[in-house]
């Protein structure tokens, strides 16, 4: 059975990049922050959305920092936007007022170094950047945050054994600063020094431990190696450290998630339910992500409806949507979708379920074909919204534009069931051989197939 699109992870995986850009890292450069970042350190609105001019950018983090003068994520990027932008003394400013506020991030005078190698490389100009580069990295060469950028961007051109080195000079710089112990940590655990990397972490999170950061990644570490009482103790002392932290249950629900066991994911959210005092709508839908992986559509029935009473959202219901389709109220999924698309008409998974739900029921070809189109407009690079697409042509009567559609989305996913049915259909008449073949696997693929008496009948 074609099943449909479901809300995209809800619990997210865990990156490994430490950096936070408003321009390419190119080879020849040094990546822009010195920061290791936990998961979920850098809020969403904050990250540049792709082709947003700078000062979209700009007004967009000058809110958040209206909202909140202390947030020293915003004011770093700030500086990184406004440098970028050519306003060097604000962005000097903002640079330091993030660097004031957490000394994570680095100051502005080694900033200011860093990206003048970056904008000679923007402007075309290769040989001064690479003299500017050199420049910088003979002034800097004692300076543990640039360093630690070196480190980052060795490890971004799989030049493992010089970030090492990197980061190993960091430390002996800066060896109490928790920060060159958490890089440091971070790329013995790559290199599979398990010991010594537990050594680092353990070391940061003694040089700070009112701050989160290092006992979430020596959480991280211990989950990794099977030591699960050890990294709750860890991140309950993250609680302690950062009021915002999450709760240690959702931490590891989030760990066990990222390695694929969501029954250990199930287990860690319903835990963080009875324990939160605050937000459960966000935890209910971590739960309800796992629960659908799981194939525990009551469950996750009964966890959504409960998201939906009291924070309904177009993601939320696409999930709950999803469930109607598979447990097979295709009408009900229909009317959630729906619902999806008009609380975000944006949402290209509400528009691509909605377009293969109506042409599921066999209703509504322009409506399917209108959805289907914006969908593919947004993601033609993804399978199921093309195959969606090609099977809302058929759906539509567009035969023309149709029959190449559906040829080129079998060669994409030769496993769905709809694509081989409506292009079976479409050439019964005209190439009774090819025809075969797809109506034939589509009885080989769904034995259930909600037209088979319709692939009998071409068929015969």
């Amino acid at each position: 059975m074609r099943r449909p699109m479901r809300i995209m992870s809800i619990i997210p995986a865990a990156g490994i990049s430490l950096c936070v850009s408003v321009a390419p890292v190119l080879p020849a450069t040094v990546t822009y922050e010195a920061q290791p970042a936990p998961r979920v350190l850098v809020p969403q609105e904050l990250l540049p959305r792709a082709g947003d001019p700078l000062d979209d950018y700009e007004r967009r983090l000058r809110a958040r920092i209206d909202a909140d003068a202390a947030d020293a994520q915003a004011w770093h990027a700030l500086g990184t936007t406004l440098f970028h932008k050519g306003a060097e003394a604000e962005a000097r400013e903002a640079w330091d007022r993030a660097h004031g506020l957490d000394d994570a991030f680095a100051p502005a005078d080694v900033l200011a170094d860093v990206h003048g190698v970056h904008r000679l490389h923007d402007r075309g100009d290769a040989a001064g950047a690479r003299l500017r580069l050199a420049t910088v990295e003979a002034r800097r060469a004692a300076d543990p945050y640039f360093q630690m950028m070196r480190g980052e961007q060795a490890m971004r051109a799989g030049a493992f054994a010089a970030a090492g080195e990197a980061y190993e000079k960091a430390r002996a710089l800066a060896p109490n600063f928790f920060m060159t112990s958490l890089n440091l940590g971070r790329y013995l655990e790559y290199a599979g020094r398990h010991d010594e990397a537990r050594a680092r972490y353990e070391q940061a999170a003694r040089a700070a431990p009112d701050r989160a950061a290092p006992w979430d990644f020596l959480a991280a570490h211990q989950f990794r190696q099977g030591e699960v009482a050890a990294a709750l103790d860890s991140l309950r002392a993250a609680e302690d450290a950062d009021p915002d932290q999450p709760l240690a249950e959702v931490r590891l629900a989030e760990f066990s998630a990222e390695t694929g066991d969501y029954v250990g994911a199930r287990r860690w959210l319903r835990l963080a339910l009875e324990r939160a005092e605050t937000g459960h709508a966000a935890i209910r839908v971590a739960l309800g992500d796992a629960q659908l992986r799981l194939g525990l559509l009551e469950e996750a029935r009964e966890t959504l409806d409960a998201v939906l009473a009291e924070a309904p959202s177009a993601p939320i219901l696409v999930a709950r949507g999803y469930v109607d389709e598979r447990a097979g109220d295709v009408a009900a999924a229909a009317e959630r979708y729906r619902a999806a698309v008009r609380a975000d008409p944006g949402n290209v998974v509400a528009s691509n379920n909605l377009a293969m739900a109506m042409v599921r029921l066999d209703r509504n070809p322009e409506e399917a074909l209108a959805h289907a189109r914006h969908a593919f407009s947004v993601r033609p690079d993804n399978a199921a919204i093309y195959g969606t697409h090609a099977v809302a042509l058929a759906h539509a009567g567009e035969t023309a534009e149709a029959k190449p559609a559906l040829r080129r989305a079998v060669r994409i996913a030769p496993d769905d069931p709809w694509v081989r049915y409506f292009l079976g259909a479409l050439l019964a008449t005209e190439e009774p051989e090819e025809a075969r073949v797809h109506l034939e696997a589509v009885m080989i693929l769904d034995p259930d197939f909600p037209r088979r008496d319709a692939v009998i009948r071409l068929l015969e």
